[in-house]
């Protein structure tokens, strides 16, 4: 197959989020498969405006911001695509979420090339988030726009959803609200949980690795530790666990609490653990590369992640699953799909700062607990967060599209 993918945001734009470690696994997926790949993507400061390699070309938009979508987002993509299209004879259009809507829009009836979107949550999940996170009055204010824009989008842009060959969603919380929205049949959305590598992220038993890890951060044998990972923005819910920490402390003093990421929050993080006199408990480890992430996660006693945002599949819950990790996290999104509470993982209201410490202090006392819900979830995560099954079913369904 020769595919164009519309993305504004890839991995090459040195951003790790959901969105783009999926576009990368897939398309190194379709090119070990002996496909060719051309992407469309937003500028990129480090990158000229166009990269090649093997049977995969990438081309930047000058001027056209990758983190949003914009009028030079819609007019440039599509102009691009007439233009590369003068030489390449695509078999196949895939969009990561909106990104392909102006191809729709213009030029599908022109190219009759069928059109597969992977959609990683919906724009009302982004306002609930908003909705919640409101902290200010300039917060409220931009919830506002943001509701308007939406409203906008959904009436200009995002009704050509409907004709999509077929849509991936990477949660089965996003099936009814897509279809409900924006009129796709149901049998063209399927669902295909994200996957990751089960050789590397995997159980480590007496790592070496893992003990100089334990060195290098001056945690001592004796001390658990727990994990979270993911941006350090408000909506994570990062500084829920520092407000629990106190209270933790109180049951299991001898804690360290590792956060792994970085972001606009990370210094609010910071003078919160300071000013509940904590910050010897913490330790922000910055940007860690993907390769040693499975490492942070094997010495992690408890995986966490409070997040009050409406996420689709968290990359970070399949990777502590597939790493034998028990889990705490928010009963919200995508999360509980790949959760299930009491039985490979433990889910908590988002935000409830008491519940969390309670379950924490208890994973941390009942090594017998601990150990069923981190086999369960090891278990689970090899059954259906496979990162082979998840390329192997996206490809068939492209190939369903072309048939």
């Amino acid at each position: 197959m020769n595919i164009c993918l519309f993305s504004r945001i890839i991995k090459e734009h040195g951003l790790h989020g959901g969105m783009e470690v999926y576009g990368d696994i897939i398309c190194q997926g379709l090119l070990d498969k002996g496909h060719k790949i051309t992407i469309i993507t937003a500028r990129n400061s480090y990158r000229n405006q166009e990269n090649s390699v093997k049977n995969k070309k990438i081309f930047y938009l000058f001027g056209v911001n990758p983190y949003k979508y914009t009028k030079k987002w819609w007019d440039k993509s599509a102009k691009k695509f007439v233009e590369i299209a003068k030489k390449e004879n695509f078999d196949l259009i895939w969009s990561q979420s909106a990104g392909a809507l102006s191809w729709i829009r213009f030029l599908r009836t022109k190219y009759n090339i069928p059109c597969v979107a992977t959609i990683h949550g919906t724009p009302f999940g982004e306002i609930k988030t908003k909705f919640k996170n409101i902290s200010s009055p300039l917060s409220f204010f931009r919830l506002s726009l943001s509701f308007l824009k939406n409203i906008y989008y959904k009436l200009t842009w995002e009704k050509y959803y409907r004709f999509l060959s077929a849509a991936i969603v990477v949660s089965e919380n996003i099936i009814k609200p897509f279809h409900k929205f924006y009129s796709l049949d149901k049998d063209k959305i399927y669902y295909i949980p994200n996957g990751v590598d089960m050789n590397l992220y995997s159980p480590i038993i007496n790592s070496e690795d893992s003990k100089q890890l334990r060195k290098k951060h001056l945690i001592y044998a004796e001390e658990r530790v727990l994990l979270a990972a993911g941006r350090l923005e408000r909506e994570k819910g990062i500084q829920s666990i520092i407000k629990a920490l106190p209270r933790i402390i109180a049951s299991v003093p001898k804690i360290k609490l590792l956060i792994i990421g970085t972001g606009s929050y990370e210094q609010e993080l910071k003078t919160l653990a300071k000013k509940m006199g904590i910050l010897n408990h913490v330790i922000f480890c910055g940007f860690i590369n993907r390769e040693n992430l499975p490492f942070y996660y094997n010495i992690s006693d408890v995986f966490l992640m409070p997040t009050q945002r409406h996420e689709g599949f968290p990359f970070v819950i399949a990777e502590a699953m597939a790493c034998g990790r028990t889990i705490v996290a928010s009963r919200i999104g995508g999360i509980p799909s790949a959760i299930d509470d009491g039985l490979n993982g433990i889910l908590i209201p988002p935000g409830n700062i008491n519940i969390l410490a309670e379950k924490i202090i208890l994973l941390l006392r009942n090594k017998e607990l601990s150990i069923k819900l981190a086999n369960n979830a090891r278990k689970k995560a090899l059954r259906l967060f496979n990162q082979e099954k998840m390329i192997t079913k996206t490809i068939g369904i492209f190939e369903n599209c072309l048939k």
